[in-house]
């Protein structure tokens, strides 16, 4: 799905549906951009991840910081986003920030990731865009800050 999955109303119901099919043994991910719904519904979504012992995890796809997120996630008020991913892990959601690297934003690996730790995100990942080939955004090669040994999704 290339969409928004917590804009279906029925995306909690959903989410037990799946952790009870499998069983209670496999997890959940859900890759979201953080800037639909309000602090409410983040805060459910954060007591189902701790009720379900962690097996969910949100994936946040925030591209940069308030300067920078914007330009590939197009309509996400930062403001809005930060509520949301504060109420969900506050609530004892487990999260990871996901970070796709552009031109834009690559000099902001190191200050992001430190933000994502500070902010309580227990994953950080580094991808390459593979979808915006706008030879202004394309990069050859992500430069990564010293002590960086990997880049991975959201490992």
């Amino acid at each position: 799905n290339v969409d928004e999955p917590v804009i279906n109303p029925d995306v909690i119901e959903i989410i037990k549906y799946f952790y009870h099919l499998d069983n209670k043994e496999k997890d959940i991910w859900v890759h979201v951009n953080g800037g639909s719904r309000n602090e409410s519904f983040w805060s459910e979504l954060g007591k189902l991840s701790k009720e379900l012992n962690n097996r969910l995890t949100v994936i946040f796809g925030i591209d940069g910081d308030e300067e920078t997120n914007h330009l590939y996630r197009k309509n996400v008020d930062w403001k809005t986003l930060q509520k949301n991913w504060r109420a969900y892990i506050s609530a004892g959601g487990r999260a990871a920030w996901q970070f796709i690297v552009f031109k834009w934003n690559q000099h902001q690996i190191d200050d992001i990731k430190k933000l994502s730790e500070s902010e309580g995100f227990e994953r950080f990942g580094i991808i390459k865009s593979f979808r915006n080939k706008d030879a202004d955004n394309e990069i050859d090669e992500i430069v990564l800050p010293e002590g960086y040994e990997r880049i991975d999704r959201t490992t």
